[in-house]
């Protein structure tokens, strides 16, 4: 519902292949009163879930919209939707650009968290997003083929994986206590 304002938008506007002008991205930010407005009314609707609508863009650092909200000033899920929207948003591919691998996410996020997001609401989802489920094949730096079987707690980038095949791809056949046997 966060984004529920967007139906009062333009679909040329929210379309838009190229940037936008200065009037035209005015009125995209507009979909947070929107938003709002639409949602305050409705008895079925939390008025919580109304202040998100209208808040979820407001930066931590108070460079947001619409009423440049700071820090803690931000209602704690207002922060967290505006993280779960950036993912979301870069996740997916728009009409301006491709989506953003999970890795480069992740690399957003931390590089910055403390001026746009909550520090703590980033911390806890880059511990708890997955970015290389189990059974995910993958190719090391190194080269190397494996697997991923399991995730680093914490470490998102750096999941367990089983090697499979060296930088040659050469599977190997066995593994014996501190080496691979190259089939």
């Amino acid at each position: 519902l966060h984004d529920i304002g967007k139906l009062r938008i333009s679909r040329q506007i929210l379309k838009k292949p190229s940037v936008l002008t200065d009037d035209e991205f005015d009125e995209i930010k507009n979909h947070t009163l929107y938003g709002y407005q639409i949602l305050k009314n409705n008895s079925n609707i939390s008025p919580v879930a109304a202040y998100i609508a209208l808040s979820h863009h407001e930066r931590y650092d108070g460079n947001g919209y619409p009423m440049q909200l700071k820090g803690d000033k931000i209602n704690k899920f207002a922060r967290i939707v505006a993280v779960a929207d950036v993912f979301d948003a870069l996740f997916s591919d728009r009409v301006y650009r491709k989506k953003l691998h999970p890795r480069e996410i992740i690399n957003y996020f931390t590089e910055t968290g403390s001026h746009y997001f909550d520090p703590e609401v980033v911390d806890k989802f880059v511990n708890l997003v997955t970015m290389y489920p189990t059974g995910t094949n993958v190719i090391l730096n190194t080269g190397e083929r494996g697997v991923v079987v399991s995730n680093n707690k914490g470490l998102p980038l750096s999941p367990v994986v089983r090697i499979k095949c060296d930088d040659s791809n050469n599977r190997f056949k066995r593994y014996y206590k501190n080496y691979y046997e190259i089939n």
